[in-house]
């Protein structure tokens, strides 16, 4: 019986079915146990001959096209017992699919390489199996696993012992190092700084420059995230003149995207800004795209402190569409964790409460500390700036539960919105608490001025709940330094808030300075104007509107309240929930711009 008719036997016993007749004969089994019975019954010497068969053929028919079939081909080989051959297309097909940022099929790809070498003792080069090892970790850690990318590591470093190759131990050392010195779920400083210190001192041992640069590269991201950037610097400009020495170009754009928080902390924005736009342009050349991505986040933060609004929206849209396109949930959550503040200080409330929110569901899968606690803490304010006080709440608190698991050095960000909303609700003795815990904003900015937000709305807090104690004297030196850091340092997003406090204490605390307390009000009224912050800017005009009334010019003072009513109905408009809607309109400072106007 020849095998046409053979087939049709089968298709006539209800076990197989036509599935197309040109240009290629194709049958696929009726049921799954079906094929699992027939292939069961095969010899284990049949079975690896078809297996060999079936690879080599598809080897002949797709050419040069065979990453298109690695992973198929990578499981016949390794079932007919051809080792090498798998190898070679299951390394294939995990570099194919982590070209394409299918980080969790690439890892998975990179695993059944391992298994094989480790299951058949297979003689391999230990450059090979380094490759391997350091891929599939890389993939892991794109994925957010980062407790199995850890072990990945371990494992490495006992084959590179077991082979006596330093080199390759050298490697696992350092790509734990910089897990547990990076802000992720698996950080862990102690352990960060003990392994770096392993890895500097055999890349020293062995003169091995290119190693100990990289390092010096993971012991700067260790300072950074421990709160003490200026101490990093040196560690990461050494790392970046070995890097330049040697020309190893892709250490120089990840030194200089990391360099970036120092400078940020250490020096004017613009300098920050400078440096993050040079590693940039080496991240384009080079094509790692999941970095482009989170360089671009920042660049979106940097233009947002320095209140350029639009720069900072279209940074956060190329940003997160890069994300999208190379499969990176984290790298789409980052760049949305703050930039909904732009949307707000414009006034697009339903923007800025969606990208919030969107941020918040993105970063949530894979533990991003931004999110989690940045995006839930600024939306936290939000709400208790449109009056519904009980949600912002909830956020805080989140957020504050958030940081104490995630990264602790963050808590001052929460406490500072904690106190603010406090004051919202009248709770000022409980703000005050709150405050009290706080370092003044110059040394917060020394720990963590890579999160503007953070030391601004620490300071923003301490004044406010001083003005709210009547203690003018304090509430006002801490508005003038924040303002004059602000001015100094080119950051001018918070600077008309801040510019609005200070009018405000003076016109409360020194009523022999009026002329001052205008002064500074109306110099808040231009920096709120200058970048269109209709969120900011109807507050100030309310408060110019009071001053003209006590100054007995109702014509100037009705024409104040008229704006700032015309702005709150703008704002209203784009309220899309009636119950945000409805609290915004009814929280006290509204209700007076709204009983005021003419």
């Amino acid at each position: 019986m020849n095998l046409t008719n053979q087939l049709s036997s089968l298709e006539a016993a209800g076990l197989v079915r036509l599935i197309q007749a040109a240009p290629d004969l194709e049958y696929l089994f009726r049921h799954a146990l079906v094929q699992d019975a027939a292939y069961a019954v095969l010899l284990k010497a049949d079975r690896r001959r078809l297996h060999q068969a079936v690879g080599e053929t598809l080897e002949c028919s797709y050419g040069d096209q065979l990453a298109e079939v690695a992973p198929v081909l990578g499981h016949h080989f390794d079932a007919a017992g051809d080792t090498e051959r798998a190898l070679k297309y299951f390394t294939l097909a995990g570099d194919a699919a982590a070209r394409l940022y299918a980080n969790v099929e690439a890892a998975g790809l990179y695993g059944r390489a391992l298994e094989i070498i480790a299951r058949e003792t297979v003689a391999i080069y230990s450059e090979q199996l380094s490759y391997l090892y350091q891929r599939r970790g890389r993939t892991l850690e794109l994925s957010g696993r980062y407790e199995e990318a850890l072990a990945n590591y371990r494992q490495m470093q006992a084959a590179a012992r077991q082979r006596g190759d330093q080199a390759m131990e050298l490697d696992a050392l350092i790509a734990r190092a910089i897990i547990r010195s990076t802000q992720n779920p698996a950080i862990n400083p102690q352990r960060g700084q003990a392994l770096a210190e392993e890895a500097l001192a055999l890349a020293r041992q062995r003169n091995d420059l290119a190693a100990e640069a990289k390092v010096l590269w993971c012991l700067l991201l260790l300072h950074v995230f421990t709160g003490r950037a200026a101490a990093g610097r040196p560690y990461g400009e050494q790392a970046l003149a070995l890097a330049q020495q040697f020309n190893l170009r892709e250490l120089q754009a990840l030194v200089l995207h990391d360099l970036w928080m120092v400078y940020l902390t250490t020096d004017r924005v613009d300098k920050a800004e400078a440096i993050s736009r040079q590693g940039r342009e080496l991240l384009r050349e080079l094509g790692n795209l999941p970095l482009l991505a989170e360089n671009l986040s920042r660049s979106a933060l940097v233009t947002l402190a320095m209140g350029r609004l639009e720069e900072a929206i279209a940074a956060s849209d190329e940003a997160f569409q890069l994300g999208q396109r190379i499969n990176n949930i984290e790298s789409q959550a980052i760049s949305r964790s703050l930039i909904g503040l732009a949307y707000f200080s414009r006034g697009r409330v339903d923007e800025a409460v969606a990208i919030f929110n969107e941020a918040i569901i993105l970063g949530d899968q894979t533990g991003n500390v931004l999110t989690a606690v940045g995006a839930r803490v600024e939306l936290g304010l939000i709400y208790g700036l449109l009056g519904e006080l009980d949600q912002g709440f909830t956020m805080v608190e989140q957020s504050y539960q958030f940081s104490q698991k995630i990264f602790a050095l963050l808590l001052p960000w929460v406490l500072a919105v904690q106190a603010q909303l406090y004051l919202f609700n009248g709770e000022v003795a409980r703000a005050a608490a709150i405050t009290a815990q706080l370092e003044d904003h110059r040394s917060l900015r020394q720990k963590l001025g890579f999160a503007p937000p953070l030391w601004i709305r620490a300071a923003l807090a301490q004044g406010e709940t001083a003005l709210a104690q009547g203690e003018y004297d304090r509430a006002l030196a801490v508005t003038k330094g924040l303002s004059a850091d602000l001015q100094n340092n080119g950051m001018y997003y918070f600077f008309a808030d801040t510019l609005f406090l200070q009018g405000r204490i003076l016109a409360a605390g020194y009523p022999e300075r009026s002329n001052e307390a205008y002064q500074t009000l109306e110099a808040a009224r231009q920096a709120a104007k200058a970048r269109s912050a209709q969120a900011s800017l109807w507050p100030i005009l309310a408060s110019l509107a009071e001053m003209e009334e006590r100054r007995q010019r109702p014509a100037e003072a009705q024409a104040l309240w008229r704006q700032a009513g015309q702005i709150i109905e703008e704002i209203a408009s784009h309220i899309g929930s009636p119950g945000l809607r409805a609290s915004f309109m009814a929280s006290p400072a509204v209700r007076v711009v709204l009983s005021s106007e003419p």
